[in-house]
């Protein structure tokens, strides 16, 4: 097995999420602009399977 090095430059992802009424989610931005909830692999993440999400979204 290989050890995992972390790409040199940003890996953004995104997800689609659905509610019970088949609605998507869409988060509030700081750019006061709608967007799919998601995150970033940051360098220090182990692999990207261990990624958390990006726990800042405004509610």
């Amino acid at each position: 097995m290989s050890t995992y090095v972390p790409p040199t430059w940003p890996v953004s992802i995104k997800g689609v999420a659905f509610d019970g009424a088949g609605r998507v989610l869409l988060l509030h931005n700081e750019r006061e602009e709608w967007e799919l909830p998601g995150g970033r692999l940051e360098p220090t993440d182990p692999s990207p399977e261990h990624t958390e999400p990006f726990s800042s979204w405004r509610r």
